[in-house]
């Protein structure tokens, strides 16, 4: 699945230069700001794909916790409710 972030990411960029290339430099203020969103997101998405950037390691955790203090739960009922 990174392989393909990767490439859509850079099949962006290359889209943006060639963009660049053909047409030139942006002409108003709207077009350079959609120029600097096109170059930025695709850079910010490879630079969270490759330097360890866990925040889904982070969700798994605390849903990891969930479960545990439920399963604990589960447990004491069980044994409180035992004849």
């Amino acid at each position: 699945m990174r392989f393909l972030a990767t490439i859509g990411n850079l099949i962006i960029l290359g889209f943006v230069v060639y963009l660049y290339a053909v047409h030139g430099a942006p002409k108003g203020d709207a077009d350079v700001i959609a120029l600097c969103i096109l170059i930025a997101v695709p850079v910010v998405n490879l630079l969270a794909l490759y330097t360890g950037f866990k925040t889904p390691e982070l969700l798994t955790l605390e849903l990891e916790a969930r479960k545990a203090k439920l399963r604990k739960q589960i447990a004491d009922a069980n044994v409180t409710t035992a004849p």
